[in-house]
């Protein structure tokens, strides 16, 4: 495991859109908390509007869009809403496999044909929320990538990676984002003050924050009592709320706002 501190960082791809899916309007009557949870689809967050959320699914197999293996469940509670995405699964893809391949994408682009052979399939979700609005995100398969959020405390994506740019004027509280198997890339106002906790098994480390360590007070060397098999512990502008990013397989880039 190694750490890198970052002099040079390169922006994000611009995201892209499809002309097909399903577009829902969620009102919000007065909910402050806004939950996504997606099986198969990479999901794409937008920060706009003031009243609404608003969903655009899709699905394509083959580079056709196909509005029956997709489905939604939306719910409201006093906690907030909360999204829910029950198809397409696994389970209802592997039914679509022609030949020996099931390629799935989780993001937008430009379907390819046969390129990498057997069945194409594209699944993801557009979502467009108000900044006044809490969000939480956990997806099985797909990404998670946000830009321009206020308040995100909480990001987990077992088999997809996570990216997150929050607002310049954010004022971020506790943060706790998690992915198994890829990276979580997040950007950050250079003010923040907080308490970092930085933790891969087999990946790196990458930031371009100085981020303070605590020193053995009786080792004249000052040998860093808070880095050990791959985890890094620190403050960043004398500490705060604390921000932790997990990624057991794949590198971690906490990265500076320019």
């Amino acid at each position: 495991m190694k750490i890198f501190f970052l002099s040079l960082l390169l922006a994000a791809s611009p995201f892209l859109a499809f002309a097909q899916g399903d577009v829902q309007t969620i009102p919000l009557k007065g909910a402050k908390a806004f939950h996504l949870s997606a099986n198969m689809s990479g999901v794409i967050i937008h920060i706009g509007g003031s009243d609404e959320i608003k969903v655009q699914h899709f699905l394509t197999v083959n580079g056709k869009d196909r509005p029956d293996l997709r489905e939604l469940d939306i719910d409201r509670s006093s906690r907030g809403l909360s999204l829910e995405e029950l198809k397409p699964n696994d389970q209802i893809l592997e039914k679509e496999r022609s030949g020996n391949n099931l390629n799935v994408r989780h993001r937008p682009g430009v379907y390819k044909g046969e390129q990498h052979g057997g069945t194409q399939v594209v699944a993801y979700m557009e979502v467009t929320v108000p900044a006044n609005v809490t969000l939480t995100v956990e997806t099985l398969y797909g990404s998670i990538d946000v830009k321009g959020v206020k308040d995100m405390p909480e990001a987990k994506s077992r088999y997809g990676s996570i990216t997150v740019v929050f607002a310049p004027d954010a004022k971020i509280a506790a943060i706790d984002y998690e992915s198994d198997y890829q990276s979580i890339d997040l950007t950050l106002p250079g003010s923040i003050a907080a308490n970092v906790d930085l933790d891969t098994q087999y990946g790196s480390l990458y930031t371009d924050f100085d981020i303070s360590i605590k020193a053995n007070s009786t080792d004249r060397n000052r040998r860093l009592e808070s880095f050990s098999d791959g985890q890094l512990k620190g403050t960043i502008n004398g500490g705060g709320d604390r921000i932790s990013l997990h990624s057991q397989y794949k590198n971690i880039y906490l990265r500076k706002m320019k």
